[in-house]
């Protein structure tokens, strides 16, 4: 009879872990995880896994938040945001409250472009 070889496999019991940047990020910015694990910038097309809680440099280790994790998170704006507003993904990982992209939550605070804002994220979009 076959043995079966070990393995092992690395649960994130969240909302906030650690992991590799693979490109310089910032707090706020969404990410992604790609095939290597490294976290990167999520564009406007995606919603992203997590999000950056602290600036990181690439190739380094940083605090990230998982999008499904329950509550809140802070996301950085790429424009003006009233609360209440319909948050969507945008470029270079921020979010704004405008165009076609994927929804990302609602904005329970304000905010201005490269500023912090509190995003209740929408777990049904993810």
């Amino acid at each position: 009879m076959a043995t079966a070889t070990p393995y092992s496999v690395t649960y994130q019991q969240g909302p906030n872990f650690t992991a590799t940047a693979g490109a310089a990020l910032t707090a706020g910015q969404r990410v992604y995880f790609d095939s290597a694990g490294l976290a990167q910038v999520a564009g406007n097309t995606i919603v992203g896994d997590a999000v950056a809680q602290e600036i990181t440099a690439s190739g380094a280790v940083g605090i990230f938040r998982f999008l499904n994790s329950q509550g809140t998170t802070v996301c950085q704006a790429a424009g003006t945001i009233a609360a209440g507003d319909t948050i969507h993904a945008a470029a270079a990982g921020q979010v704004t409250n405008s165009g076609t992209d994927p929804v990302v939550g609602r904005a329970m605070s304000a905010g201005t472009a490269g500023n912090p804002i509190e995003v209740l994220v929408n777990r049904g979009q993810l």
